[in-house]
């Protein structure tokens, strides 16, 4: 017995201004493979044969134009010539992955696959926790399983569950089907803190869905909020042998309890306009340090531009209306200029440079203009985070702003290192995020999200989605007929 094993991973959000190719995504092929998807050791312990294909992942971005995704499809095949054909496939996906003139690029790359090993070859996939699960997307899987935490902090466990579940099914020789509800709802991540009420509860309630045979997973997905894509809902996917009316009866009535939920979820630490939570990240600082402040607006991990200065300028203004607030150190981390790290890179450190910082990729963007003095400029070392590149800090007062030549999010201890940055030397950070990942929340003496401009606004009504989209809660007050909710299944 062989499988495939391949995928691609990307977070799109389509009101970004920053062009997005397909070589800005760190391609791992044949044996490389391994490398970011360990788990695949899995199948060669059971006596499975491994095809290494193509997995390719990108940090959250703006959509790949067709043409761009195609140079993908191509890759993935082209790195198939020669091998046999598969008994079974095992993809690593993302779900909220939208390409121009596509839509879904999980449903297109599935397609293609059928396509080519028919349909009737059992296809396994693992997926984000805040990917798009549609009924379309469903039809076209034999087994779909999610993150169950956000912050995340189960990838590896998700994977390994989809395959493990895949060598079990390999081996007895049936496959399950999946059935997926979707409700008309999506709330940005930042209220869908899976530890919290009511993810909690929720969750729980999904898991009681997987108590015996004939079902072998059940996931909720979030959703993708900052996407103009059609399938951007909330959902609830099941995959399991059978369906009985028992079965169908309990999708549907777990999927009215999370339409329940809609007006409870909320904010897990003070959400505040810009000006509020300058205001309580300064004064909260006091005696401390590490107070974590997030420039949602400008969030990279949901595929904001990152080259925003707006919040940048707003503390360097702050901190000279408000004198008795000039003694704390603030670390403004990472925007995006290559230009302006180009000229820090040709500089000494010490110099006194004049730059301007900001709107370098997203003509939205906000830009400051300053006199900097230049701290220390390098490298930093590639990772599955992103590719090597330069950085500079450079600072005026006791701000220091970290500058990178590319996109870039600073959600791990060893980022800050890497720059020579430690968090504790701060007593104000501010990040391009959302939520704090689970290495910076285990620091922080407090967290703050500001409501600040860019292409990931924390309030949905702010979001510029076309022809004045209502479709969904919270935008609207829509209907939910839970009997009338869109099921699809596929069978082999």
């Amino acid at each position: 017995m062989n499988v495939l094993v391949g995928g691609i991973h990307q977070e799109a959000n389509t009101f970004s201004g920053v062009k997005t190719e397909y070589k800005d995504f760190k391609q791992y092929r044949g044996q490389e493979l391994f490398d970011c998807l360990p788990q695949c050791h899995l199948f060669q312990e059971a006596g499975i044969d491994v095809i290494p294909a193509v997995f390719a992942a990108a940090i959250p971005s703006a959509p790949l134009e067709q043409e761009e995704f195609d140079f993908f499809i191509g890759d993935f095949f082209l790195s198939l010539e020669g091998s046999p054909a598969p008994d079974a496939i095992y993809l690593s996906l993302h779900g909220a992955m939208y390409i121009r003139g596509l839509g879904s690029g999980e449903l297109y790359f599935v397609k293609k696959l059928r396509q080519r090993y028919g349909g009737q070859i059992p296809i396994f996939a693992s997926f984000d926790f805040h990917g798009n699960m549609f009924p379309a997307l469903a039809a076209e899987l034999n087994y779909v399983t999610a993150y169950k935490t956000a912050p995340h902090v189960d990838e590896a466990a998700t994977k390994e569950r989809a395959i493990r579940a895949l060598i079990g099914c390999m081996k007895a020789g049936r496959y399950p089907k999946v059935r997926c509800m979707q409700l008309p709802m999506t709330l940005p991540g930042e209220m869908v803190i899976t530890a919290e009420s009511p993810s909690r509860e929720i969750l729980a309630r999904v898991a009681e869905l997987v108590r015996e045979e004939p079902v072998l997973e059940a996931s909720w997905f979030c959703g993708f909020i900052w996407s103009d894509a059609e399938e951007i809902f909330m959902s609830v996917a099941v995959s399991a042998f059978s369906f009985s009316p028992e079965l169908e009866e309990q999708l549907k009535q777990t999927a009215a309890y999370i339409w329940s939920c809609r007006r409870d979820f909320g904010f897990s630490v003070p959400a505040l306009e810009v000006p509020e939570a300058l205001h309580m990240a300064f004064a909260e600082s006091k005696g401390q340090n590490k107070m974590f402040l997030s420039d949602s607006g400008d969030n990279v991990t949901a595929g904001a531009a990152g080259d925003n200065a707006y919040m940048a300028g707003a503390i360097l203004a702050y901190v000279k209306e408000h004198p008795a607030y000039a003694d704390r150190r603030v670390l403004v981390t990472g925007i995006a200029d290559p230009a302006a790290v180009a000229r820090c890179m040709e500089a000494e450190p010490g110099e006194t440079l004049s730059l301007g910082i900001g709107k370098s990729l997203d003509r939205t963007s906000r830009r400051i203009e300053g006199t900097f003095t230049l701290i220390r400029r390098g490298r930093i070392p590639a990772s599955q985070s992103g590719p090597e590149m330069n950085y500079a800090m450079v600072r005026q007062g006791k701000v220091d702003i970290l500058l990178n030549e590319l996109r870039f999010a600073y959600t791990e201890i060893r980022h800050f290192r890497d720059v020579e940055a430690l968090p504790e030397a701060y007593h104000v950070i501010c990040i391009k995020l959302g939520y704090l990942y689970a290495q910076l929340a285990e620091i922080a003496n407090g967290a703050i999200l500001a409501f600040s401009p860019g292409n990931a606004p924390l309030k949905p009504q702010l979001i510029p989605y076309s022809k004045g989209r209502r479709d969904f809660y919270p935008l609207a007050e829509v209907p939910f007929d839970i009997d009338g909710g869109k099921t699809i299944e596929k069978s082999i």
